[in-house]
């Protein structure tokens, strides 16, 4: 059953809770805060955890100087007025909480001067959703990264597609986290499998590079993802939860980190996990959070798809409740890419 959101207005004076309308007491959650931002988040962590059940959610009403004056229907004219405002103000706060839809778009190694072009003038002229319904990253190769984000238009971000795990330095061939920052490159892709596997990074090393990354001020996609020997051996979440984990174990916070899960043996195969196998392990990924991290963290953090995404099934793969989004590989180089961009409205 989809969870069924209802709102119930409280006064609180002295720590004690009065209602301002009946509910049913098996569906409250009390929400205990001091400020409204507080209180929505709250609330948005409970929808996004109990997703099987009905769930009414409890707003608190700052207190009354005399305790007694509280009852269900006598309240003053200026209290309801309050209460009106400050549910409007609740409400858009926590419409806030949402997972926005994200997509992103990973170039590799592929692309001239020309060609480029060509890619980022397709980007202008495309009828994009708004920018309330998705978030829009391209990563072009680093030779191309100034140029993209100079003429690319401003509601498309773009992102590095690697950056070195520590300060810069006599590391020839690699680019910092402090370089990208300096250029205003907001993403940095990190942990793709191709990286993984032909440069041997390891989980650890991983979440080294996603813990520095965010402490220079980037925002990080982060990549995990199993083999196709590992999911015939049925141990993909066993995989992706160590890959997750590594991450974890580096960070303190995930609000600037979107978790891009891309099957290796989907990934420019032409194979693609189906919308059903998709949302399992997402679905196992957001389990992992609440029972590892917090439910909050649960709730909030995008988990994203990536593996031979494409105009032909962006859409129903983005109807998946746990897919948040994509990570996409040679179809962002292709017109395509608008329409897997407007499967958002999907959501």
């Amino acid at each position: 059953m989809s969870p069924t959101t209802s709102i119930a207005l409280v006064a609180r004076s002295q720590g004690n809770i009065y209602t301002l309308s009946f509910v049913p007491k098996s569906h409250l959650f009390y929400c205990y805060a001091s400020d409204q931002q507080a209180i929505a988040k709250e609330a948005g962590r409970r929808i996004g955890t109990v997703r099987e059940q009905a769930c009414t959610l409890i707003f608190f009403i700052g207190g009354h100087k005399d305790a007694s004056t509280v009852s269900a229907w006598a309240v003053s004219v200026i209290d309801f007025a309050f209460i009106f405002l400050f549910v409007c103000k609740s409400c858009f706060f926590l419409s806030e909480m949402g997972r926005k839809f994200f997509v992103g778009g990973n170039w590799k190694c592929n692309g001239t001067t020309e060609d480029v072009k060509k890619i980022v003038a397709t980007l202008n002229a495309g009828e994009l959703p708004s920018t309330d319904i998705v978030e829009v990253v391209v990563s072009p190769p680093f030779v191309f990264l100034t140029t993209v984000k100079s003429e690319l238009r401003p509601e498309i971000q773009v992102a590095a597609q690697n950056c070195w795990v520590k300060k810069g330095g006599a590391f020839t061939g690699e680019v910092s986290a402090e370089m990208l920052a300096n250029l205003g490159v907001p993403w940095v892709i990190l942990g793709h499998s191709e990286r993984r596997a032909l440069l041997s990074e390891t989980n650890e090393f991983v979440g080294d590079k996603v813990a520095y990354a965010l402490s220079q001020g980037l925002k990080v996609i982060a990549c995990v993802g199993e083999t196709l020997e590992q999911r015939e051996a049925g141990t993909t979440m066993e995989v992706v939860a160590a890959q997750t984990k590594a991450i974890a174990d580096k960070i303190s916070s995930w609000d600037n980190v979107v978790l891009a899960y891309e099957p290796v043996w989907a990934i420019g195969t032409g194979k693609v996990a189906s919308p059903a196998q998709a949302q399992e392990v997402h679905a196992g990924l957001r389990k992992w959070f609440e029972e590892n991290i917090s439910a909050e963290v649960s709730a909030t953090t995008r988990i994203i798809y990536g593996g031979s995404v494409s105009g032909s099934n962006c859409k129903e793969l983005a109807g998946q409740p746990d897919v948040d989004g994509f990570l996409v590989g040679g179809a962002s180089l292709k017109p395509e890419f608008i329409d897997i961009i407007k499967a958002a409205e999907v959501k």
